[in-house]
Protein backbone atom coordinates (compact mmCIF):
# COMPACT_ATOMS: atom_id res chain seq x y z
CA UNK A 1 0.00 0.00 0.00
CA UNK A 2 0.94 3.81 -0.83
CA UNK A 3 2.36 6.14 2.01
CA UNK A 4 1.22 9.00 0.01
CA UNK A 5 -2.86 9.85 0.60
CA UNK A 6 -4.71 10.20 -2.45
CA UNK A 7 -8.01 11.36 -3.61
CA UNK A 8 -10.70 8.97 -4.85
CA UNK A 9 -13.69 10.74 -6.92
CA UNK A 10 -16.88 11.78 -5.17
CA UNK A 11 -18.90 8.65 -6.27
CA UNK A 12 -16.33 6.52 -5.24
CA UNK A 13 -16.00 7.32 -1.51
CA UNK A 14 -20.19 7.57 -1.00
CA UNK A 15 -20.36 3.88 -2.72
CA UNK A 16 -17.30 2.68 -0.67
CA UNK A 17 -19.01 4.47 2.70
CA UNK A 18 -22.46 2.58 1.87
CA UNK A 19 -20.61 -0.79 1.45
CA UNK A 20 -18.99 -0.16 4.52
CA UNK A 21 -22.42 0.80 6.58
CA UNK A 22 -23.95 -2.59 4.75
CA UNK A 23 -21.53 -4.46 6.26
CA UNK A 24 -21.43 -6.82 9.25
CA UNK A 25 -18.92 -4.75 11.40
CA UNK A 26 -21.53 -1.64 11.06
CA UNK A 27 -24.81 -2.79 10.13
CA UNK A 28 -26.04 -3.14 13.64
CA UNK A 29 -23.79 0.13 14.79
CA UNK A 30 -25.88 3.01 14.11
CA UNK A 31 -23.72 5.11 16.21
CA UNK A 32 -20.64 4.50 14.23
CA UNK A 33 -22.25 4.34 10.86
CA UNK A 34 -23.59 7.89 11.51
CA UNK A 35 -20.06 9.16 13.08
CA UNK A 36 -18.56 7.36 9.80
CA UNK A 37 -21.09 9.55 7.52
CA UNK A 38 -20.28 12.50 9.33
CA UNK A 39 -16.63 12.49 9.08
CA UNK A 40 -16.63 11.53 5.79
CA UNK A 41 -19.34 14.66 4.98
CA UNK A 42 -16.53 16.77 6.37
CA UNK A 43 -13.83 15.15 4.31
CA UNK A 44 -15.73 15.82 1.35
CA UNK A 45 -16.64 19.31 2.13
CA UNK A 46 -12.68 19.65 2.24
CA UNK A 47 -11.92 18.24 -0.92
CA UNK A 48 -14.67 20.65 -2.71
CA UNK A 49 -13.72 23.56 -0.97
CA UNK A 50 -10.64 24.47 -2.85
CA UNK A 51 -10.70 28.77 -2.16
CA UNK A 52 -9.52 27.65 1.43
CA UNK A 53 -8.51 25.03 3.89
CA UNK A 54 -11.25 23.47 5.45
CA UNK A 55 -10.24 22.13 8.96
CA UNK A 56 -11.28 19.14 10.49
CA UNK A 57 -13.84 18.76 13.24
CA UNK A 58 -13.24 19.94 16.67
CA UNK A 59 -14.33 16.83 19.30
CA UNK A 60 -16.93 19.23 20.49
CA UNK A 61 -18.65 19.42 16.98
CA UNK A 62 -18.52 15.87 16.81
CA UNK A 63 -20.25 15.64 20.19
CA UNK A 64 -23.10 18.20 19.27
CA UNK A 65 -23.77 17.01 15.59
CA UNK A 66 -23.09 13.15 16.37
CA UNK A 67 -24.09 12.36 19.49
CA UNK A 68 -26.56 14.91 20.41
CA UNK A 69 -25.02 16.60 23.50
CA UNK A 70 -25.17 20.04 24.98
CA UNK A 71 -23.64 23.20 23.72
CA UNK A 72 -21.86 23.04 27.16
CA UNK A 73 -20.04 19.63 26.39
CA UNK A 74 -16.91 19.27 28.48
CA UNK A 75 -14.67 16.71 26.64
CA UNK A 76 -12.71 16.37 30.28
CA UNK A 77 -15.91 14.83 31.52
CA UNK A 78 -17.11 13.20 28.95
CA UNK A 79 -14.74 10.79 26.84
CA UNK A 80 -17.92 9.32 24.39
CA UNK A 81 -16.34 11.19 21.39
CA UNK A 82 -12.68 10.19 22.35
CA UNK A 83 -13.86 6.34 22.78
CA UNK A 84 -15.90 6.28 19.75
CA UNK A 85 -13.75 7.21 17.66
CA UNK A 86 -11.19 4.76 18.61
CA UNK A 87 -13.85 1.98 18.43
CA UNK A 88 -14.36 3.68 14.61
CA UNK A 89 -10.71 2.99 13.50
CA UNK A 90 -10.36 -0.13 15.02
CA UNK A 91 -13.56 -1.37 12.84
CA UNK A 92 -12.14 0.42 9.91
CA UNK A 93 -9.10 -1.91 9.93
CA UNK A 94 -11.30 -4.89 10.57
CA UNK A 95 -13.78 -4.16 7.50
CA UNK A 96 -10.63 -3.73 5.26
CA UNK A 97 -8.95 -6.74 6.36
CA UNK A 98 -11.83 -8.92 5.98
CA UNK A 99 -15.67 -8.02 3.68
CA UNK A 100 -13.14 -4.94 2.17
CA UNK A 101 -9.77 -6.64 1.43
CA UNK A 102 -10.29 -6.29 -2.02
CA UNK A 103 -11.47 -2.59 -2.25
CA UNK A 104 -9.21 -0.47 -4.70
CA UNK A 105 -8.55 2.13 -1.82
CA UNK A 106 -8.61 2.56 1.97
CA UNK A 107 -10.61 4.63 4.05
CA UNK A 108 -8.28 5.36 7.52
CA UNK A 109 -8.56 7.57 10.31
CA UNK A 110 -5.20 8.73 11.64
CA UNK A 111 -4.42 8.36 15.34
CA UNK A 112 -5.14 11.52 17.76
CA UNK A 113 -6.91 13.01 14.41
CA UNK A 114 -10.56 13.51 13.65
CA UNK A 115 -10.07 13.51 10.39
CA UNK A 116 -10.28 11.11 7.22
CA UNK A 117 -7.36 10.07 4.62
CA UNK A 118 -7.81 7.83 1.98
CA UNK A 119 -5.29 5.59 0.39
CA UNK A 120 -4.88 3.24 -2.85
CA UNK A 121 -4.32 -0.05 -2.31
CA UNK A 122 -3.06 -3.35 -4.34
CA UNK A 123 -5.89 -5.50 -4.87
CA UNK A 124 -4.40 -8.02 -6.57
CA UNK A 125 -2.39 -9.15 -3.53
CA UNK A 126 -5.45 -9.53 -1.66
CA UNK A 127 -7.50 -11.39 -4.37
CA UNK A 128 -7.14 -14.79 -1.94
CA UNK A 129 -6.97 -14.99 1.71
CA UNK A 130 -3.75 -15.96 3.30
CA UNK A 131 -4.03 -16.66 6.60
CA UNK A 132 -4.97 -20.30 6.76
CA UNK A 133 -6.42 -19.91 10.99
CA UNK A 134 -10.02 -17.75 9.54
CA UNK A 135 -12.35 -20.20 8.54
CA UNK A 136 -15.30 -17.86 7.15
CA UNK A 137 -18.61 -18.61 8.70
CA UNK A 138 -22.26 -17.98 8.06
CA UNK A 139 -24.37 -15.53 9.98
CA UNK A 140 -27.27 -17.10 12.28
CA UNK A 141 -31.04 -15.66 12.10
CA UNK A 142 -32.60 -16.50 15.28
CA UNK A 143 -35.77 -15.93 14.63
CA UNK A 144 -38.24 -18.90 15.32
CA UNK A 145 -39.25 -19.49 11.79
CA UNK A 146 -35.42 -19.68 10.64
CA UNK A 147 -33.81 -23.19 10.30
CA UNK A 148 -31.12 -23.94 12.84
CA UNK A 149 -27.98 -23.67 11.92
CA UNK A 150 -25.60 -26.26 13.11
CA UNK A 151 -22.60 -24.37 15.62
CA UNK A 152 -19.52 -24.03 14.88
CA UNK A 153 -16.98 -24.59 16.90
CA UNK A 154 -12.94 -25.19 18.12
CA UNK A 155 -11.30 -27.16 20.18
CA UNK A 156 -10.33 -25.38 23.30
CA UNK A 157 -6.40 -25.82 22.95
CA UNK A 158 -6.45 -25.12 19.72
CA UNK A 159 -7.76 -21.59 20.78
CA UNK A 160 -5.04 -21.13 23.29
CA UNK A 161 -2.50 -21.18 19.77
CA UNK A 162 -4.91 -19.23 18.03
CA UNK A 163 -5.33 -16.79 20.93
CA UNK A 164 -1.48 -16.58 21.15
CA UNK A 165 -1.43 -15.88 17.58
CA UNK A 166 -4.29 -13.17 17.86
CA UNK A 167 -2.12 -11.19 20.33
CA UNK A 168 1.13 -11.00 18.80
CA UNK A 169 -0.25 -10.59 15.41
CA UNK A 170 -3.86 -9.28 15.11
CA UNK A 171 -5.55 -12.21 13.36
CA UNK A 172 -8.93 -12.26 13.42
CA UNK A 173 -10.84 -15.51 15.09
CA UNK A 174 -13.89 -17.15 13.92
CA UNK A 175 -14.77 -20.21 15.70
CA UNK A 176 -15.25 -24.14 13.46
CA UNK A 177 -16.86 -27.16 14.27
CA UNK A 178 -15.36 -29.19 17.07
CA UNK A 179 -16.66 -32.03 19.01
CA UNK A 180 -18.79 -30.95 22.01
CA UNK A 181 -18.98 -33.83 25.11
CA UNK A 182 -19.18 -33.55 28.82
CA UNK A 183 -17.72 -30.82 30.93
CA UNK A 184 -15.88 -31.73 34.17
CA UNK A 185 -15.05 -28.96 36.49
CA UNK A 186 -11.37 -29.57 37.92
CA UNK A 187 -9.57 -28.14 41.02
CA UNK A 188 -12.57 -25.46 42.12
CA UNK A 189 -14.97 -27.65 41.63
CA UNK A 190 -15.86 -27.83 45.44
CA UNK A 191 -15.95 -24.15 45.54
CA UNK A 192 -19.40 -22.46 45.59
CA UNK A 193 -18.63 -20.19 42.75
CA UNK A 194 -17.99 -22.52 40.46
CA UNK A 195 -19.50 -25.85 41.64
CA UNK A 196 -22.67 -25.51 39.92
CA UNK A 197 -21.11 -26.50 36.40
CA UNK A 198 -20.12 -30.03 37.90
CA UNK A 199 -23.33 -30.55 39.46
CA UNK A 200 -25.11 -29.92 36.41
CA UNK A 201 -23.51 -33.35 35.04
CA UNK A 202 -26.28 -33.47 31.93
CA UNK A 203 -25.46 -29.66 30.61
CA UNK A 204 -22.56 -29.17 28.77
CA UNK A 205 -20.48 -25.95 28.99
CA UNK A 206 -20.18 -22.68 26.43
CA UNK A 207 -17.56 -20.46 26.69
CA UNK A 208 -18.77 -17.26 25.00
CA UNK A 209 -16.02 -14.47 23.78
CA UNK A 210 -17.15 -11.60 23.84
CA UNK A 211 -15.51 -9.23 21.26
CA UNK A 212 -17.86 -6.51 18.65
CA UNK A 213 -15.37 -6.93 16.11
CA UNK A 214 -14.39 -10.81 16.23
CA UNK A 215 -10.94 -10.03 16.66
CA UNK A 216 -10.15 -11.60 20.28
CA UNK A 217 -8.07 -8.99 22.51
CA UNK A 218 -5.28 -9.79 25.07
CA UNK A 219 -7.80 -9.44 28.27
CA UNK A 220 -9.84 -11.93 26.76
CA UNK A 221 -7.45 -14.25 25.54
CA UNK A 222 -5.96 -14.19 29.21
CA UNK A 223 -9.44 -14.42 30.83
CA UNK A 224 -10.19 -17.46 28.54
CA UNK A 225 -7.25 -19.36 29.81
CA UNK A 226 -8.27 -18.74 33.54
CA UNK A 227 -11.34 -19.37 33.07
CA UNK A 228 -10.35 -23.02 31.19
CA UNK A 229 -8.16 -23.97 33.69
CA UNK A 230 -10.60 -24.51 35.84
CA UNK A 231 -11.75 -27.79 33.96
CA UNK A 232 -9.93 -31.25 34.02
CA UNK A 233 -9.82 -31.37 30.33
CA UNK A 234 -10.02 -28.28 28.50
CA UNK A 235 -10.86 -30.28 25.05
CA UNK A 236 -14.38 -30.92 26.51
CA UNK A 237 -15.50 -27.08 26.58
CA UNK A 238 -17.16 -25.31 23.37
CA UNK A 239 -16.27 -22.03 22.46
CA UNK A 240 -17.96 -19.51 20.52
CA UNK A 241 -18.02 -15.64 19.90
CA UNK A 242 -21.07 -13.58 21.41
CA UNK A 243 -21.69 -12.31 17.51
CA UNK A 244 -22.89 -16.13 16.48
CA UNK A 245 -24.45 -16.78 20.03
CA UNK A 246 -28.17 -18.07 19.46
CA UNK A 247 -31.11 -18.48 21.54
CA UNK A 248 -30.97 -22.33 20.97
CA UNK A 249 -27.60 -22.07 22.78
CA UNK A 250 -28.73 -20.13 26.15
CA UNK A 251 -31.28 -22.89 26.50
CA UNK A 252 -28.84 -25.74 25.59
CA UNK A 253 -25.57 -25.07 27.58
CA UNK A 254 -24.25 -23.78 30.67
CA UNK A 255 -22.75 -20.38 29.40
CA UNK A 256 -19.69 -18.45 30.88
CA UNK A 257 -19.51 -15.13 29.42
CA UNK A 258 -16.21 -13.48 28.68
CA UNK A 259 -15.82 -9.97 27.55
CA UNK A 260 -16.82 -6.26 27.51
CA UNK A 261 -20.11 -4.78 27.92
CA UNK A 262 -20.71 -3.40 24.53
CA UNK A 263 -20.24 -6.90 23.06
CA UNK A 264 -22.81 -8.79 25.41
CA UNK A 265 -25.12 -9.76 22.63
CA UNK A 266 -28.23 -11.64 23.72
CA UNK A 267 -27.29 -11.42 26.67
CA UNK A 268 -27.85 -8.33 26.85
CA UNK A 269 -30.99 -9.13 28.78
CA UNK A 270 -28.77 -9.75 31.89
CA UNK A 271 -29.77 -5.79 32.42
CA UNK A 272 -33.16 -6.51 32.69
CA UNK A 273 -32.62 -8.85 36.18
CA UNK A 274 -29.59 -6.29 37.35
CA UNK A 275 -29.15 -4.40 40.14
CA UNK A 276 -27.21 -1.98 37.50
CA UNK A 277 -28.49 0.18 34.46
CA UNK A 278 -25.90 0.41 31.73
CA UNK A 279 -25.94 3.82 29.36
CA UNK A 280 -27.18 3.34 25.38
CA UNK A 281 -23.81 4.25 24.77
CA UNK A 282 -22.49 1.34 27.24
CA UNK A 283 -19.85 3.62 28.97
CA UNK A 284 -21.27 4.26 31.75
CA UNK A 285 -22.96 1.50 34.91
CA UNK A 286 -25.31 2.62 37.28
CA UNK A 287 -27.07 1.66 40.08
CA UNK A 288 -30.92 1.25 40.00
CA UNK A 289 -31.73 4.14 41.93
CA UNK A 290 -28.83 6.05 39.99
CA UNK A 291 -27.22 7.09 43.58
CA UNK A 292 -23.67 5.95 41.82
CA UNK A 293 -22.06 5.81 38.24
CA UNK A 294 -19.32 3.57 36.97
CA UNK A 295 -17.82 5.14 33.97
CA UNK A 296 -15.69 3.87 31.59
CA UNK A 297 -11.52 5.44 31.91
CA UNK A 298 -11.54 8.29 29.70
CA UNK A 299 -8.00 6.75 28.37
CA UNK A 300 -5.47 3.81 29.19
CA UNK A 301 -2.41 5.44 29.32
CA UNK A 302 -0.93 5.57 32.60
CA UNK A 303 -2.76 4.44 35.72
CA UNK A 304 -6.57 4.11 35.51
CA UNK A 305 -9.73 2.73 36.92
CA UNK A 306 -12.20 0.26 35.34
CA UNK A 307 -15.12 -1.72 37.17
CA UNK A 308 -14.98 -5.56 36.30
CA UNK A 309 -18.35 -7.35 36.64
CA UNK A 310 -19.05 -11.11 37.45
CA UNK A 311 -22.28 -12.33 37.92
CA UNK A 312 -23.64 -15.76 38.11
CA UNK A 313 -27.36 -16.43 37.81
CA UNK A 314 -30.02 -19.28 36.30
CA UNK A 315 -30.57 -19.25 32.87
CA UNK A 316 -33.91 -20.33 30.58
CA UNK A 317 -33.58 -24.29 30.56
CA UNK A 318 -32.42 -25.37 34.27
CA UNK A 319 -29.11 -23.28 33.08
CA UNK A 320 -26.32 -21.85 34.87
CA UNK A 321 -24.96 -18.20 33.01
CA UNK A 322 -21.96 -16.87 34.56
CA UNK A 323 -20.50 -13.45 33.28
CA UNK A 324 -17.46 -11.40 33.54
CA UNK A 325 -17.74 -7.76 31.68
CA UNK A 326 -15.56 -5.17 32.13
CA UNK A 327 -15.11 -2.14 30.28
CA UNK A 328 -11.34 -2.72 29.14
CA UNK A 329 -8.83 -5.39 28.64
CA UNK A 330 -7.43 -4.96 32.88
CA UNK A 331 -11.10 -5.55 33.95
CA UNK A 332 -11.05 -8.93 31.91
CA UNK A 333 -7.20 -10.39 32.35
CA UNK A 334 -6.23 -10.99 35.93
CA UNK A 335 -9.36 -10.17 36.98
CA UNK A 336 -10.53 -13.21 35.94
CA UNK A 337 -7.56 -14.58 37.42
CA UNK A 338 -8.74 -13.32 40.66
CA UNK A 339 -12.30 -15.01 39.78
CA UNK A 340 -11.05 -18.81 39.37
CA UNK A 341 -8.02 -18.81 42.40
CA UNK A 342 -8.26 -19.92 45.46
CA UNK A 343 -6.60 -16.85 47.13
CA UNK A 344 -9.41 -14.75 44.96
CA UNK A 345 -13.27 -14.72 44.81
CA UNK A 346 -13.50 -18.41 46.85
CA UNK A 347 -11.47 -17.35 49.22
CA UNK A 348 -12.78 -17.11 53.25
CA UNK A 349 -11.71 -13.55 53.47
CA UNK A 350 -13.26 -12.49 50.12
CA UNK A 351 -16.80 -14.35 51.45
CA UNK A 352 -16.68 -12.25 54.45
CA UNK A 353 -15.66 -8.99 52.87
CA UNK A 354 -18.79 -10.07 50.46
CA UNK A 355 -21.23 -10.77 53.71
CA UNK A 356 -20.91 -7.12 54.43
CA UNK A 357 -22.59 -6.58 51.35
CA UNK A 358 -25.19 -9.00 52.49
CA UNK A 359 -24.70 -11.52 49.89
CA UNK A 360 -24.60 -15.12 51.78
CA UNK A 361 -24.24 -17.08 48.61
CA UNK A 362 -23.53 -17.23 45.01
CA UNK A 363 -26.76 -18.27 43.62
CA UNK A 364 -28.39 -15.32 41.53
CA UNK A 365 -25.89 -12.60 42.30
CA UNK A 366 -23.49 -9.66 40.82
CA UNK A 367 -20.45 -8.67 42.12
CA UNK A 368 -19.10 -5.29 40.81
CA UNK A 369 -15.02 -4.37 41.30
CA UNK A 370 -12.98 -1.60 40.98
CA UNK A 371 -9.94 -2.52 39.29
CA UNK A 372 -6.42 -0.68 39.01
CA UNK A 373 -4.30 -0.72 36.23
CA UNK A 374 -0.91 0.59 35.04
CA UNK A 375 -1.04 0.53 31.16
CA UNK A 376 -3.19 -2.29 30.65
CA UNK A 377 -1.42 -4.32 33.74
CA UNK A 378 -3.45 -5.07 36.51
CA UNK A 379 -2.91 -3.87 39.89
CA UNK A 380 -5.99 -4.96 42.27
CA UNK A 381 -9.38 -4.91 42.80
CA UNK A 382 -11.70 -3.91 45.22
CA UNK A 383 -15.23 -5.04 45.61
CA UNK A 384 -17.21 -1.88 45.41
CA UNK A 385 -21.26 -3.09 44.89
CA UNK A 386 -22.82 -6.36 45.23
CA UNK A 387 -26.89 -7.37 44.71
CA UNK A 388 -29.30 -10.20 43.96
CA UNK A 389 -29.82 -10.98 40.40
CA UNK A 390 -33.53 -11.14 39.40
CA UNK A 391 -33.26 -14.43 37.04
CA UNK A 392 -36.57 -14.24 35.78
CA UNK A 393 -36.79 -10.36 34.89
CA UNK A 394 -33.80 -11.35 32.44
CA UNK A 395 -35.86 -14.19 30.41
CA UNK A 396 -39.45 -12.68 30.26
Amino acid sequence: MPETPFTPSKAAILALLDRIQQSPIFSRSKNYSKLLAYLVEKELQAIEDTSSPTKPPKEVEIAIDVFNKSTDFNSADDSTVRVHISNLRKKLDTYFDQAGNTESFRILLPTGEYRLVFKAVNTSAKSQPTNPEVVTTPQIDDTEKAKPTKPKYVYAMTLLIAFSLVIHFGLVLYPNQAQISQSKVSRNSTDALWADLKLQEKKDVLIVLGNEYNQVSNGVAQAYKHVLLTFEDPHTVSVRVSSQLTVKDIRQYNIIYIGDYRSMSKLGSFFKGSGFAITENQLTLATEESTQMFMSPQNTEGRYTDYGLFAKFNGPNKTKVFLIAGFTDAALGNFSRFLTARWGATSLQFKEKLAEHKIESFDNVEMLFKVSSLENMHLNQELVHANKVNHRKIWK
